[in-house]
């Protein structure tokens, strides 16, 4: 499977279709929250049908982008969810302060960029760091 964003064009994800496929099976409300365009965003929705049915907050939809919370706060919005009861998980540093300055638990995903990612995401202190989507699946949705 492909995962279009801003930065990575084209990307294989690691155990994304196995994720997807979880949270929808288990009626997990999730919202994706991306630094990716509008156009970006519908042009990954047309690539990957799993992406389709969750909603998305692109850049073009806040007037500030991460880490500031806007973005988070938006996609919590959108799918009625309460920081009290909500995880923001994120690959990036700057994930992993939107999500804390929203009042969510976060996690660090180490294993799309491990040379970019694991130093920066320790630095902002996320309440767990795991390196792939199954080991997220394994920890937290099973």
């Amino acid at each position: 499977m492909k995962f279009t964003t801003s930065r990575y064009i084209n990307q294989l994800i690691p155990g994304v279709e196995e994720f997807l496929q979880i949270i929808k099976t288990r009626s997990i409300p999730i919202a994706i929250v991306t630094t990716a365009s509008a156009k970006e965003i519908e042009r990954a929705r047309e690539e990957l049908e799993g992406f389709s049915s969750f909603p998305f907050v692109s850049r073009d939809d806040v007037n500030h982008l991460k880490p500031h919370p806007e973005p988070v706060l938006k996609g919590l919005e959108m799918i009625g969810g309460d920081p009290d009861h909500a995880v923001f998980v994120g690959d990036f540093r700057s994930d992993i302060e939107a999500g804390k300055a929203a009042g969510l638990m976060t996690i660090g995903l180490t294993g799309f960029y491990p040379e970019l990612s694991e130093n920066n995401l320790r630095r902002a202190e996320p309440n767990l760091i795991v390196q792939f989507l199954h080991d997220l699946i394994d920890r937290i949705i099973l």
